[in-house]
């Protein structure tokens, strides 16, 4: 009976240091499968890359190099101070990797032709980001960065050709944006909240910052008269606001939903105070509302999400 607790006491002594030597293995493995690198996002405080480490599972160098440029679109893990500098609207097309025959690594990434949309300042933060990110890869030298096909261009209109951390600067001197004051008539909720009041405001309108997002952003700051009451959830943030066509597409977050108080006039104020705030200026006719990039069928179940909103002057108050 001794004999054989002892042979059961050395069996479960033998599984525990096995159990340990394979999860020890297990851990090893993982580490050796995955690459730390430092992904470059925008601090919108300072107007410059910050690097935010991250592990990269490891496999080919293509395939490492499009997990990096996936993470770079998805944007930050710390949201309180940096943002994504690669806007949503543009797409990563193509993500190719090729070694000379001096092994010298190059990664050619395509993008679409929505960065020519871009402010100049932004098209640098952007080149940043990827360019210190993907060569924080030990197999990369340079990027190629093409535009549906087509060489990037600089503000001279040359070919960029090859970049790398020798002839990109982390952080360029960008040239400050040229600003201006801008007179606006904003629409908020009277004290009965059955109205709209138009208040006229100067808000200074920088190059870079559309004037249609300025005016949200302000919507949501709040009125400055004190009796006017705001009509926008102030926990909400701005996606994208874009106009084409006389069609603004402002796009906003889930808070804008999920942090409003509700009924159908509430709604209708709501609604109507950035309809009728964008139409004030002339490139705008209507509004098209789009809730985390997506278009939803109603705003809190009452009011029609999926077409645009034209101005509705009915709703103002009259003096």
């Amino acid at each position: 009976m001794k004999h054989k607790k002892i042979f059961l006491l050395g069996f479960i002594i033998v599984f525990f240091v096995i159990a340990i030597i394979v999860v020890f293995a297990m851990i090893n493995s993982q580490m050796l499968h995955e690459k730390n690198i430092d992904l470059y996002f925008l601090n919108p405080a300072s107007n410059t890359l910050e690097p935010e480490r991250r592990k990269i599972a490891s496999g080919d160098e293509t395939d490492m190099l499009r997990s990096a440029l996936t993470e770079l679109k998805a944007g930050p893990k710390n949201t309180t101070m940096l943002v994504k500098a690669i806007p949503d609207e543009v797409k990563i097309l193509k993500c190719r990797f090729v070694k000379d025959e001096n092994n010298s690594g190059t990664v050619y990434v395509d993008l679409s032709e929505d960065y020519n949309d871009l402010k100049e300042s932004q098209e640098i933060l952007l080149r940043g980001s990827v360019v210190w990110s993907l060569t924080d890869f030990d197999f990369v030298d340079n990027i190629i960065i093409t535009i549906n096909g087509e060489p990037v261009k600089g503000s001279n209109n040359e070919e960029l050709g090859a970049l790398n951390r020798e002839n990109f600067v982390v952080n360029p001197v960008i040239s400050p944006d040229k600003t201006e004051m801008k007179e606006v008539t904003l629409y908020f909720s009277d004290e009965s909240a059955a109205w709209l009041c138009p208040e006229k405001i100067n808000i200074e309108v920088v190059q870079s910052q559309s004037i249609e997002n300025k005016i949200v952003e302000q919507l949501i700051a709040g009125p400055r008269d004190d009796n006017h009451y705001a009509t926008v959830p102030p926990e909400t943030k701005i996606k994208n606001i874009k106009t084409e066509d006389s069609i603004c597409y402002v796009d906003l977050s889930a808070e804008f939903v999920t942090k409003h108080n509700g009924g159908t006039a509430a709604e209708m104020l709501t609604i109507y105070s950035i309809v009728n705030s964008l139409t004030e200026l002339d490139n705008v006719k209507k509004v098209q509302f789009l809730i985390e990039g997506q278009k939803e069928e109603s705003f809190k179940g009452h009011l029609d999400f999926s077409k645009p909103f034209e101005r509705n002057e009915a709703i103002i108050m009259k003096d």
